[in-house]
């Protein structure tokens, strides 16, 4: 058997992954765009915070006058206000659905790091941090996890908040290592990786043709269209309108020269900023959740906005020697309802789709990648029949 996987993110990369494994033979062609959601994101799977994001009206009004961790560009508002409002009403819904998924891909996590052990700088545990004590304690009571208050987070190093949440089961890893050695993995297995824009999809006589923008056509006994935000194109080629919503979002890597800048990874919730720390003091923020076009250019006033923030609440940033290695953008595919849009193509008995994953593109990669799988061999999937309808094509 042959598949075609279209996007080579983290998302095609796992379904590849769980294929070749059972020895079919996968073909990989992606863009090579640089602006990777695989690599440029917070790099935290945690189930226990896990939630799409607050696209409320009111979130959405604030995000337009450029108050709020979450920001919407008005031109993208009035292009596709239903979006917008079917979106306003799906959040919640759309919350047990992914920590039920997310819950599943940590335990696969775990299993593909016993496997194929890989070096990911994992690190255990992710904090939560709220300027409000009220807050703070209704998500602990929500998620079980253990309450802190202010001079607990003092003690951490951090000042300004007046409650935090701790979890030990959720796990940050760095992103980038991990995408780097899935690929070497994959060669390894003798996946074919191919460098090349697809610009024509047709399924015929139980085949599937993709057409490569240098004239080379593939053909497979199935595909797998999974290039995040861009498989709405892809899509329409085929005469399904899948209606995403690029989210973008800045990842600035920083040098700490090996010293220890935070003591566990962390969310400052009411900012929507995540920090990580790997290995040889490289230093990860993650900031911004912007539903603004494919735009990567950012102003060095937001950057500086970000900086502000950071030194006002950690102590360290105003004392290490921080230096800047590189930063980057990564786009969160949104689909509608904000859930994962995983499954066969309708009207198509050979193609099937993995994306819409938002900001939980590296946290549900081994889940969606083996229910991908299941489907094409005809296995018993790892979730159960209900839950695979609510993420249906």
């Amino acid at each position: 058997m042959k598949v075609i996987v279209i996007g080579g993110g983290i998302i095609g990369l796992f379904a590849g992954y769980y294929l070749a494994k059972r020895g079919v033979n996968i073909a990989i062609v992606d863009n090579g765009s640089k602006n990777k959601a695989s690599i440029y994101n917070a790099g935290v799977i945690t189930p226990t915070f896990a939630k799409a994001p607050k696209l409320t009206p009111m979130k959405i009004m604030q995000a337009i006058i450029d108050k709020g961790a979450i920001r919407v560009s008005i031109l993208e508002l009035l292009k596709d206000p239903r979006w917008f409002i079917k979106a306003s009403l799906s959040y919640k819904k759309a919350d047990p659905v992914i920590k039920l998924l997310m819950k599943i891909s940590l335990d696969l996590y775990y299993n593909f790091f016993y496997t194929e052990k890989i070096d990911i700088d994992l690190n255990r545990g992710v904090l939560a941090l709220f300027r409000s004590l009220e807050e703070a304690k209704k998500i602990a009571e929500q998620v079980g996890g253990k309450l802190l208050d202010s001079q607990n987070l003092i003690e951490l190093g951090f000042k300004g908040f007046e409650g935090g949440v701790y979890s030990e089961n959720d796990i940050a890893i760095n992103p980038e290592k991990l995408y780097v050695s899935l690929c070497d993995r994959m060669k390894e297995m003798g996946c074919n990786f191919i460098i090349e824009h697809a610009i024509k999809i047709r399924e015929e006589n139980n085949i599937v043709k993709v057409t490569l923008s240098k004239g080379e056509n593939l053909v497979a006994d199935y595909l797998i269209i999974a290039a995040g935000a861009w498989t709405t194109s892809l899509c329409k080629y085929l005469g399904y309108n899948i209606r995403l919503k690029p989210a973008r979002g800045l990842i600035m890597l920083f040098k700490a020269n090996g010293d220890r800048v935070i003591p566990v990874t962390s969310f400052l919730e009411d900012y929507g900023i995540m920090l990580s720390q790997h290995s040889h003091g490289l230093l990860r923020v993650a900031s911004f959740f912007e539903i603004s076009g494919f735009n990567t250019e950012w102003s060095i006033r937001r950057k500086n906005h970000i900086m502000t923030i950071l030194r006002k609440h950690i102590d360290a940033f105003k004392t290490k020697n921080l230096y800047l290695l590189k930063e980057g953008t990564g786009f969160r595919p949104c689909s509608i309802d904000l859930k994962p849009i995983i499954g066969k193509l309708p009207k198509h008995k050979r193609i099937y789709i993995s994306t819409g994953h938002c900001r939980q593109g590296v946290s549900l990669a081994p889940v969606s990648g083996s229910i991908i799988s299941s489907m094409i061999l005809g296995e018993k999937p790892p979730v159960e029949k209900n839950i695979l309808e609510s993420i249906s094509p």
